[in-house]
């Protein structure tokens, strides 16, 4: 089953992953209004997080958020199928990282807490 669906939705992402990034967008809006207004995925769950998180926002500020959090995840969807044929060039220019320093023994991204840096990967540490 897995495999049939894989064979039918594989060629729909395909064809989604080549588009422009303008055109891209332009589907993560439409996708934004289908998922929020249309079908009102999981909004009730949203909005009462939303409420846990902001008790002293209103309800017209709590649905501004929830409005951009939708658009964000739309946003996060088609990128994501964007990665299937997004070139490595294209992919430099549209990310920059900043700050990032690597392990001397295993040469994975160190994380920087308290004047020390240490690395998930081997457990490396070194503090200043």
């Amino acid at each position: 089953m897995q495999l049939v669906i894989y064979v039918l939705l594989y060629p729909i992402l395909y064809f989604i992953s080549i588009l422009p990034f303008r055109l891209l967008y332009a589907f993560s809006d439409f996708l934004y209004l289908i998922i929020y207004r249309v079908f009102g995925y999981r909004k009730k769950v949203v909005f009462d997080n939303l409420k846990l998180v902001y008790p002293n926002k209103t309800k017209k500020e709590l649905k501004q958020i929830a409005k951009l959090f939708y658009h964000h995840l739309c946003d996060m969807m088609v990128e994501s199928i964007k990665s299937i044929t997004i070139s490595e060039k294209s992919m430099k220019s549209h990310f920059t990282f900043k700050n990032i320093s690597t392990c001397p023994d295993c040469g994975s991204s160190v994380m920087h807490e308290g004047g020390c840096a240490t690395c998930p990967s081997c457990g490396f540490s070194k503090c200043e």
